[in-house]
């Protein structure tokens, strides 16, 4: 199955057609909320050019900026030290920013850019946020989106339930990735055995 996947995934990420309807679909995912309201979208995905792209040749909007993985030489050749209100300001609206994205693009329709490392992220002058390189992408099936809707409820819920299940003492690492595993592990139905109650919480069984 892996290697299946694997021709298909290359197969679609050698033809820019594919691509270029991948960037359309994941742009009016984060350009609505999760059930479905249009919203203003938390960053910006380019968009191809119609009528001007083919398998082979792929022509969109030019992202002015550059990517994150070289935003720490930028920011030390305009002075912004590391740590500073300016870094920390910023660093708070990316992290918002792409998980305001992911969110919409997993809890809504469940097609996901598969790519998000620092060289796809851009930054533009203006502090504007661009996600590039669509070819890589996944579409989550319901099951999995709702374990990773109880997974993040679960961790939402770490400091409590560590305190109910190990009491004063402190979680480690290694307990927590046990936890974490256990839930993935489910039962025979691909269910978690874990439910979530009326308040959002993480109901252990």
């Amino acid at each position: 199955p892996i290697f299946c996947e694997l021709e298909k995934a290359l197969a679609n990420e050698l033809d820019f057609l594919v691509e270029a309807q991948s960037m359309q679909k994941i742009a009016a995912s984060i350009s609505h909320t999760c059930d479905g309201k249009p919203a203003k979208a938390p960053l910006i995905i380019p968009a191809p050019i119609q009528g001007l792209c083919t398998d082979r040749v792929l022509i969109m909007d030019f992202i002015n900026g550059i990517p994150l993985n070289k935003l720490g030489a930028k920011m030390k050749d305009r002075k912004v030290e590391e740590g500073s209100p300016e870094a920390i300001l910023f660093a708070n609206k990316l992290l918002t920013s792409l998980t305001e994205a992911f969110a919409r693009m997993i809890f809504g329709p469940g097609f996901i850019h598969g790519d998000p490392h620092p060289g796809n992220i851009f930054i533009s002058e203006e502090g504007d946020i661009s996600l590039i390189d669509c070819g890589q992408v996944k579409q989550i099936p319901s099951i999995q989106k709702r374990r990773i809707a109880e997974l993040v409820l679960y961790i939402d819920e770490y400091s409590t339930l560590s305190k109910e299940i190990y009491g004063d003492a402190q979680m480690t690492d290694n307990n927590y990735q046990d936890e974490v595993r256990a839930m993935f592990q489910g039962n025979d139905d691909n269910t978690f055995s874990s439910d979530v109650n009326s308040n959002g919480k993480v109901k252990r069984s």
